[in-house]
């Protein structure tokens, strides 16, 4: 997040041409109250960890983690436009941000974190095959127990609490730094 932000700092990208990008969908942009939690924990509880673990069944490491990834490399991007476009409003936004936006990050980290074995497993399952000297098995069935355990105790109820505090929380934290 830091050198996305850093790099956007440099680049100095043009703020008006920015303003006209189309952001989020009618949809998302007029739904309030629990209507709008709900599409966050949709987003953000079930549409991103599924697509985490579709990219950790490819046998390729760290593969699952773009998600994390992407959405640091974009919260670096917009706080630095933010802060860029007006010092007071920006720092008001990112600071009003910063709450919903590191617990999501880190329901991601744990989420990738219990990948991690998972993915490991395909790929000593796959790379065996190859091997003349086999390397331990790590199972895969304990893994996607595992991963379902930490998705269930841990992700969701973490994605949870973000869609409230980015629909309630970061409104209020707002309108109190004005």
């Amino acid at each position: 997040m830091l050198i996305s932000g850093i790099i956007t700092y440099i680049v100095n990208p043009n703020i008006e041409i920015i303003k006209n990008i189309q952001g989020l969908s009618e949809d998302k942009q007029r739904a309030e109250g629990l209507e709008k939690v709900w599409q966050y924990i949709i987003n953000n509880g079930f549409k991103v960890p599924l697509q985490m673990l579709i990219l950790s069944i490819i046998p390729i490491p760290f593969l699952y983690s773009a998600n994390l990834i992407s959405t640091s490399i974009l919260t670096g991007f917009v706080f630095t436009l933010l802060i860029r476009f007006d010092l007071h409003i920006g720092l008001i936004g990112v600071g009003s941000s910063i709450p919903h936006t590191v617990l999501e990050l880190l329901s991601y980290a744990v989420f990738a974190a219990a990948l991690y074995l998972f993915n490991k497993s395909i790929i000593r399952t796959i790379s065996n095959l190859f091997r003349k000297n086999k390397k331990a098995k790590i199972s895969i069935l304990k893994s996607i127990v595992t991963v379902a355990q930490v998705y269930i105790l841990l992700v969701l109820p973490l994605s949870i609490i973000v869609a409230f505090l980015e629909t309630y929380f970061t409104n209020f934290l707002m309108d109190l730094l004005k």
